[in-house]
């Protein structure tokens, strides 16, 4: 199973009402799902550990919706390379 966690020297931060992600060379906003997604992930998740942090987090049921939405934001990050891989 896949462990993401946050890369180094990347961090949350808020300005004002607003979160962003601020690396060496950008500053992104995040909307506060996003930024939720993020702070799991800076305490290493896999998948299932996400589905049901978001689920208990927002009280959704788990769904292929759900499951689709993770991947898809796992898949920016890692593609971002703001998060890395970790095999357990």
């Amino acid at each position: 199973m896949m462990i993401y966690k946050t890369c180094p020297g990347i961090i949350l931060t808020s300005i004002g009402e607003q979160e962003y992600l601020v690396t060496a060379k950008n500053r992104i906003q995040l909307n506060d799902t996003a930024a939720f997604y993020w702070k799991c992930l800076s305490e290493g998740a896999d998948i299932n550990k996400l589905k049901e942090a978001v689920r208990c987090e927002y009280d959704l049921e788990d769904s292929e919706e759900l499951e689709q939405e993770i991947q898809g934001l796992i898949q920016e990050l890692l593609e971002g390379q703001l998060i890395q891989e970790i095999t357990k």
